[in-house]
Parts: C-alpha cells; structure tokens; sequence
C-alpha cells in the first residue's frame, strides 16, 4: 500500500497514572489507578497522529525511533496493529524514550519525560525516501535537524502540516521561520501562540486554534470561524489534540478547503478519543 501522508515525531511510552494530589517535595503520593491502557501505551505526537489516521482508513507512515528494548518492542506492535507503515521506524539504541504522567484529583498535571537514546538528529534513507513520496507531509516534534531534513526530502507538491509544540530546543527561531513559510496548516493551542514570537503563519494557510473548553478557532484566507466544543468526564486527556490534528487532515485530504468541516471532523476524533478513555476509566 502507497503511503500518502508521513508523519515525523519523537515516539514515547505513555505510563499514565492518578494520584489524590501531586506531592510536596520529599514527600509520596500513591498511585490510586493506572490510566495507560495497555500499559504502557504508544505516545508521541508522531505516533499518535499516523495511528489515528491509520484508524480513519488514511495510508499513513511515520517516522520515529525507538529502540531495541522491551519497550521499543511493544511500541512497534502497537504502532503496526493501529494500521500504521513502520517502514520509517528506526530501531536504534538501547533506551527508548517514556513518560510518566501523573494527573491529580483536581486535574492539574505532571510530566516525567525520559528522552532514551533511540532517536538520531538525522533521518535515515528510508525514512527520507518515505518523506519524499508521501502526498502530506505531517510536521510533530522531533529534534530540530530531523525537521529540517524532512523539509528538504519532501516533494515540493506535497501539503506540509505543523503541529506546533513550544519546545525551543526543537524549533530554534529560523526554523520557526522556514516551517511557517511553508507550512499549508498550522494547528497551536492559544498557549503556544507566544512561542512564535509575532510570527504568522503564510497568508494562505489554514490556522486551527485549540483554546480548551472555549473551542477551536480557524482561520482561512481571511475567513475566520470558532467551533464549540463538549466537556467529556475523563482524567486521561493524553493525545487528545493529535486526535484532533489527524481528524483534521483527514478531512482535509477530502477537500483542501472546507476548514470548517476539517475542525468539526477533528474535534469529534479527539471526542472519540476521550470518550472512549472516559469509559474505560469507569470500568476500571
């Protein structure tokens, strides 16, 4: 099967988990639930956007490391039962990355990110030629250099989608430039607006603005749009904006410029997603 959009991000096992409060310094905080279902659980923006795509019946790759590890292993089958090409995961090191996110009784959260040593600054052959053929092109975090190879490898036809993450390291400022020069969607929370500095995306790209309960916001070709959104009782909101970026550019994929059906089809995957981790932790 022809992948038709690559997607580049740090992959990451997700071990989420509850306590009552987060604790004080020197003191403990016990575990009341596992929320990472399995455990752990593929993470990373990467992989998460290929495997909802992949569910959504889009032929999608991604491009990720990880390494040959317990772990690693088990992030490689759940990223290939999702549906998703791993001809561009890379098996490198000894440590792949993990997360460990402990969510509160009041929803406040904390995050314990483990870097591994699987990930490598460049893309390997495969990966740029998985790049270079696919129709979209799906930007996530990743380091920096990896970045900017998968810009050059990619067709000068092929749609760039930027999923923004306010990490400095990942996106010194030219390069914030380069990706916002060619980027056809850029999807940002509110709060990551200030990480670009007063830049704005091209004048013809599709903006989509996730602000929380108060909705998504678009913009378009000076058209501009907000769709509301429902609450969904859950502790575990891991991933639910890559849920929304796949749906998103599924859509997308349909027709290029219907932005307001796009966010409604995004938004109701990250529901989906939440709703479905709602059930499981009533269950649970």
């Amino acid at each position: 099967m022809a992948v038709s959009v690559a997607v580049l991000g740090y992959a990451s096992a997700d071990h989420c988990v509850t306590v009552d409060a987060l604790p004080a310094p020197d003191a403990t905080a016990i575990v009341r639930r596992r929320l990472s279902r399995p455990w752990p659980r593929l993470g990373g923006c990467g992989p998460q956007i290929a495997a909802h795509l992949a569910g959504a019946g889009v032929a999608a790759a991604c491009l990720t490391w990880v390494a040959d590890d317990a772990v690693g292993r088990a992030l490689r089958a759940q990223l290939e039962a999702s549906g998703a090409d791993t001809s561009g995961l890379v098996v490198n090191g000894t440590r792949s990355p993990e997360s460990f996110i402990v969510y509160d009784a009041s929803g406040r959260t904390a995050c314990f990110y483990d870097p591994g040593d699987a990930t490598a600054d460049a893309l390997s052959a495969a990966q740029s030629e998985v790049d270079g053929a696919a129709e979209l092109v799906c930007l996530t975090v990743a380091p920096a250099a990896a970045t900017q190879a998968a810009l050059a490898a990619a067709s000068p036809e092929a749609r760039v989608v930027w999923s923004v993450k306010a990490d400095a390291d990942a996106y010194p400022p030219a390069l914030v430039e380069r990706l916002l020069a060619r980027a056809d969607v850029v999807a940002l929370s509110a709060g990551e607006r200030p990480f670009l500095g007063g830049r704005t995306p091209r004048h013809d790209a599709i903006v989509i603005e996730t602000h929380g309960a108060d909705g998504v916001r678009w913009a378009h070709r000076g058209r501009e749009g907000h769709e509301p959104v429902r609450r969904v009782a859950v502790h575990d909101t891991t991933g639910a904006g890559d849920a929304l970026v796949a749906g998103a550019i599924a859509r997308l994929r349909r027709d290029a410029d219907d932005v307001p059906a796009a966010v409604a089809a995004g938004i109701e995957s990250s529901r989906a997603l939440l709703e479905r981790r709602g059930r499981e932790e009533e269950g649970a």
